[in-house]
């Protein structure tokens, strides 16, 4: 049966040791009776939580195929050994992997958004121009506010002042 492997290193690797931690995990899959293995470096990258005193990782992904119980003593080997930060063995499913999905041609400029097909009779209203926006050669500040006769707001302060409270 096809699986699938995932090893997490440590952050703290450098290039020239990953290869060879690599390597100790790949010997260790031909001893237990694997074939057909494939690697792929899946590169450094941040882990959500930390793992002892790791914040990165150096991913690796190992196809391979093996037998059920041989899966098994290889991870009991793994979980006992030294080699890996975290480790996952999963049964592969081709349907799984991604699909390069096609891309959506960007959006270019206003004209790129095209309203929604209307009949004659419907007035089309263009879903870029908001109600109450500002007419061409308007200014785009709001209106100065209206000066207030100091007398008047004192007048004003007054009689809300003299109005009893109800409580």
């Amino acid at each position: 049966m096809r699986y699938e492997l995932i090893t997490i290193y440590p952050g703290f690797l450098t290039d020239s040791e990953l290869p060879t931690r690599a390597a100790e995990v790949k010997t260790l899959l031909e001893t237990e009776g694997a074939a057909q293995i494939q690697e792929k470096m899946m590169g450094k990258h941040k882990l959500a939580f930390k793992i002892g005193a790791e914040r990165f990782g150096h991913f690796i992904r190992v196809l391979f195929d093996a037998e059920k119980a041989a899966v098994k003593k290889l991870e009991e080997r793994l979980r006992l050994s030294n080699l890996t930060l975290r480790h996952m063995f999963v049964e592969y499913n081709p349907a799984r992997e991604k699909k390069a999905m096609p891309r959506k041609p960007a959006l270019v400029g206003v004209g790129a958004v095209t309203p929604p097909r209307v009949s004659a009779a419907v007035p089309v209203v263009s879903p870029l121009v908001s109600v109450g926006a500002p007419k061409v050669g308007e200014p785009l500040a709001p209106p100065a506010p209206e000066k207030v006769d100091l007398a008047d707001l004192n007048k004003k302060l007054d009689e809300l002042l003299e109005k009893e409270i109800a409580i």
